[in-house]
């Protein structure tokens, strides 16, 4: 037994050096563990790809801007188009305003326009004759705040007061002047430099204020209608002002009255009553201007076709924008420098308007003086109409201050052989 073991180690050693052994028994270590070995390799070069996979946009976003397919969809689906369109038509013509509810009464003549202001106190009723019935009248006259001045010419101008001879009413519109009779001679009158802030004080006949008196005071007398405050028959050229109206309440017109009553001296000032200025522009309306023009009635219709428009887009931003003709236009004081635009909502009556929708525009650099342009917002307009929510029939043009100015704007029109001072509707849409 002992002789065969030793010849077995023998052999073993006869057979190869103790490097060769170790070289065997190292082979078959790798091959029956290859499986092993792979997964542990497969696993070291996952760990260095996915890394660098899931690095990857960011280094391509720092080197170059994103672009896919799902941002190329985005763009033609949701890209933001500019266009302008330019008027297809436009005029001006006349409104029949009502100019009993404004800030101010107008006064004077200036560049074709006339404005006289009708007034009458109250104050006084039936069965007062005591007060004012019988006593002796020593000085009584008419007080207004200047508050707006329009083409004033900074030299002395006069102004009369006239006795109104017909019925009137605030309510009373723009070219029904001519049917209120006032008395051709004046019983009142003053004559000086007018600014604003300043306080015009007009002498009144104390006769006239007698005859007030006693209309108030007795129903049986004749009545009396007030006082109409106007330039001399025949002036072009005094200026216009303004004064706060009694709806205004601040600084409205006063009719003070001084008197002599028992040997004493004592005076009464009235400040309520019915105001209304009646103004009249004389020059003939353009056809190749868009004219605007406070107080005197004078508004505009733009036109346009918003064919372009196609598929009902969304309107990010629709902006119309007219050129002044600075020449012919006139801004007075105290007054916002605007126009206002109103959606026409009747064929054949530009006047009809829908009152849900009116916008504001002033000019874009208040510092331009030539040609200045202004801007009004018209997006939620445009949506309505390319909707169909709103028929389109055109807008209509107005002065902001309709009421209580006679501010002038003249615009460009669609036929100005200049395509850049063109009304112009510039708009800016998304594709749906």
């Amino acid at each position: 037994m002992l002789m065969k073991v030793v010849e077995r180690k023998s052999h073993l050693r006869k057979s190869g050096t103790m490097e060769e052994w170790n070289d065997k028994v190292n082979r078959k270590f790798r091959h029956s563990t290859l499986p092993l070995f792979r997964i542990f390799s497969c696993m070291k070069i996952l760990s260095i790809v996915v890394p660098l996979f899931l690095s990857a946009p960011i280094f391509i976003g720092c080197s170059e801007n994103i672009s896919s397919v799902g941002s190329k969809f985005f763009e033609q689906r949701f890209a933001v188009t500019d266009t302008s369109l330019f008027a297809i038509g436009d005029s001006t013509f006349h409104s029949n305003i009502a100019n009993g509810t404004g800030y101010y009464d107008l006064v004077g003549a200036a560049k074709s326009v006339e404005a006289k202001t009708f007034l009458n106190f109250t104050g006084l009723y039936e069965g007062d004759g005591d007060t004012l019935g019988t006593v002796q009248l020593a000085v009584c006259e008419l007080q207004f705040h200047v508050g707006y001045l329009w083409n004033m010419s900074g030299t002395a101008q006069q102004f009369e007061a006239h006795e109104i001879l017909s019925p009137w009413t605030s309510a009373v519109p723009v070219d029904s002047s001519d049917d209120i009779n006032v008395n051709p001679t004046a019983c009142g009158s003053v004559n000086r430099v007018v600014v604003d802030t300043t306080v015009i004080i007009i002498p009144l006949d104390t006769n006239v204020v007698r005859k007030w008196i006693t209309a108030l005071t007795d129903s049986t007398a004749p009545r009396f209608y007030g006082w109409s405050i106007m330039a001399p028959s025949g002036a072009s050229s005094t200026g216009i002002f303004g004064f706060p109206s009694f709806d205004l309440g601040t600084n409205s017109p006063k009719l003070a009255v001084r008197y002599t009553k028992n040997g004493v001296e004592d005076s009464v000032i009235f400040t309520y009553g019915s105001d209304a200025f009646l103004a009249k522009n004389f020059s003939p309306i353009s056809s190749s201007l868009i004219e605007v023009q406070g107080g005197v009635g004078r508004r505009s219709k733009i036109m346009f076709n918003l064919g372009a428009l196609v598929n009902k887009p969304i309107i990010n931003n629709a902006s119309l924008v007219l050129t002044l003709n600075s020449s012919l236009s006139s801004h007075g004081t105290s007054t916002p420098d605007s126009v206002l635009v109103r959606l026409i909502s009747n064929a054949q009556y530009p006047d009809t308007i829908n009152s849900s929708y009116f916008y504001y525009g002033q000019r874009k650099d208040t510092a331009q003086t030539a040609n200045p342009v202004y801007s009004i917002p018209l997006s939620s307009l445009t949506q309505a109409w390319v909707n169909n929510i709103e028929a389109n029939y055109g807008i209509l043009l107005e002065a902001a201050n309709e009421n209580s100015s006679v501010d002038r704007y003249v615009f460009y029109s669609s036929a100005d052989p200049d395509s850049t001072k063109r009304p112009v509707l510039r708009v800016t849409y998304t594709k749906r």
